[in-house]
């Protein structure tokens, strides 16, 4: 897109897939007819400022303080005992001073939150678009089915004591007949501050939502751990007995280590579409880790991103076609295993 000389040029909206989900037949017209009006509409508004990524400042300064260890226990190895004993001690205490300003401190936040505030509302203002009912930060009170499954899991502790748990960015779909809800979790120790990402025990994604019909039965299913990625706690024993569940796809037994407490039930709903698109979303996501939960007939898919999940705007505009596109293909992705569970014709038990 060219623009008038002295003027910064602004990027036109994406061009996204609509295949593969229904919701997403038109999104194309929406998305350039209502939503990039409305972005252009906010721009006016927006206050530029420098993005923190936590994550990535946390990797990249990880091989400083391990090269600089090594550099030190040569010195220490060569130098002799004085020469070691002083190097070590500088090192130790320089290292936490280290990551408490240069890991753990606060970013430069846009002022009074005016152009954090207006990221929000392009989210919520694109998710509508997708048919979704915007909800923001949930109160915790309402959300005992999914502390349940969490907990079962072991991403969050049964009695929630000595942590917090934020359900954030949540939105709904309260007409489909499964109370299907898409949020970002942040599970933390109460001793630690929300912002230190190196310290979350979970950060990511939450998909939930009902069957259409009554399951009887409890489904857990957990995947490989990536990196840095742990379990919060030990996962909290099941109410009743499970054994493990093999199933035809090898992949995907690889990548999940299913257990159920009805045999029969377990291979019924987990459908070789269903496992394909899953393993199509570890794909697409890259999570360190990805679980899953049925019980008493809710579905629960926790997927640990480290990150924060409906991120949106460069910092710099709101005019951001790659963060559109993003939270779009998060969404629609979700919404496809949602509906690929939800399915009552099955094609075999």
């Amino acid at each position: 897109m060219t623009a008038a000389p002295g003027k910064r040029a602004h990027p036109g909206p994406p061009v996204i897939s609509e295949e593969g989900e229904p919701s997403l037949a038109g999104l194309n017209a929406r998305v350039a007819d209502q939503f990039w009006p409305y972005l252009q509409t906010l721009e006016k508004s927006f206050i530029p400022y420098k993005k923190v990524d936590w994550d990535r400042r946390y990797k990249a300064g990880m091989p400083y303080i391990l090269g600089g260890f090594i550099v030190f226990i040569l010195l220490a190895v060569l130098g002799g005992p004085v020469v070691g004993i002083g190097l070590l001690g500088f090192f130790f205490l320089a290292v936490p001073v280290f990551l408490v300003v240069a890991l753990f401190g606060k970013g430069k936040a846009p002022p009074e939150e005016s152009s954090r505030t207006l990221e929000k509302r392009a989210v919520q203002r694109l998710v509508e678009l997708m048919g979704f009912t915007w909800i923001g930060t949930a109160p915790s009170e309402g959300m005992e089915h999914e502390r349940r499954a969490l907990s079962l899991l072991g991403l969050m502790p049964a009695d929630g004591k000595g942590v917090q748990a934020h359900f954030e960015d949540m939105m709904a779909l309260p007409d489909s007949g499964t109370d299907l809800k898409i949020f970002d979790l942040i599970v933390h120790s109460s001793a630690e501050a929300r912002e230190n990402v190196a310290t979350h025990w979970f950060r990511g994604l939450v998909l939930s939502f009902d069957l259409p019909r009554s399951v009887d039965g409890l489904i857990l299913g957990q995947g490989r751990r990536r990196g840095m990625s742990r379990l919060v706690v030990p996962a909290v024993k099941p109410d009743r007995a499970v054994s493990p569940v093999i199933l035809e796809s090898e992949s995907f037994n690889r990548a999940f280590q299913v257990q159920a407490s009805d045999q029969v039930m377990a291979r019924y709903l987990l459908t070789p579409a269903f496992m394909d698109r899953l393993i199509h979303s570890l794909a697409i996501h890259a999570p360190k880790s990805m679980d899953f939960c049925l019980v008493e007939g809710r579905f629960l898919l926790a997927l640990d991103l480290r990150r924060e999940c409906f991120e949106f705007g460069t910092g710099a505009t709101l005019l951001d076609p790659k963060g559109t596109r993003d939270i779009i293909q998060e969404v629609a992705d979700l919404r496809i295993l949602a509906r690929l569970m939800a399915v009552e014709a099955r094609t075999r038990i």
